[in-house]
């Protein structure tokens, strides 16, 4: 639901230093009452890893954090934390991890715990931006990522225009995969392209 929502989308362009961007949105505390933003990162995550150039130039993750506080449960802290450490475990070189936050002192406080989450070799690359999202945005395009790439605009509104492509291009791609391992368990693999 939420990579069909937008909340979670790989982007097919990249960064000024060649690498691809996956950029998530989280602009409500309920969107952490369930693991499935973690499950949604980590997928976005592996089908980056399939593309070859994702391998050599590294992954930019973008993480826009606004209006969260300060209604946010114990167990929506943990899903964060779960989040962030989801990136480490996933085989995707993360080479800048970008995050937007309003600038209040929870959401500073918050921030802290997220980088803590973060595994040692993943820390360093962490930025996060204080402020307005529009200002944030606009720090953001200094480090490389430019404001036309990133699915949302200066007020948080999602641009669904590339996640129903890929969407629909993942659909495709996994229902192939499920017949394809469909026919092979049945014993029929003259198909099968080798």
């Amino acid at each position: 639901a939420l990579l069909e929502a937008g909340n979670v989308q790989p982007l097919p362009c990249k960064d000024v230093h060649g690498g691809r961007i996956i950029a998530a949105t989280e602009f409500v505390p309920s969107m952490f009452d369930t693991l499935a933003n973690a499950r949604a990162l980590f997928y976005a995550a592996m089908t980056v890893v399939e593309d070859v150039d994702a391998q050599k130039n590294g992954v930019v993750m973008v993480h826009a954090l606004d209006k969260m506080m300060p209604n946010v449960t114990q167990k929506q802290r943990m899903n964060m934390c779960i989040c962030a450490q989801t990136i480490t475990i996933t085989p995707v070189n993360v080479k800048r991890m970008y995050l937007l936050s309003d600038d209040t002192e929870e959401m500073r406080a918050m921030v802290d715990i997220l980088q803590l989450s973060l595994a040692r070799h993943t820390r360093h690359r962490f930025k996060p931006f204080f402020g307005t999202l529009a200002d944030n945005i606009k720090s953001l395009s200094s480090h490389g990522v430019s404001p036309q790439v990133l699915p949302f605009n200066d007020w948080g509104m999602l641009k669904m225009v590339g996640a129903s492509a890929w969407m629909m291009q993942r659909r495709a791609l996994e229902a192939y995969r499920t017949a394809m391992t469909t026919q092979m368990r049945n014993g029929d693999d003259s198909s099968v392209p080798y």
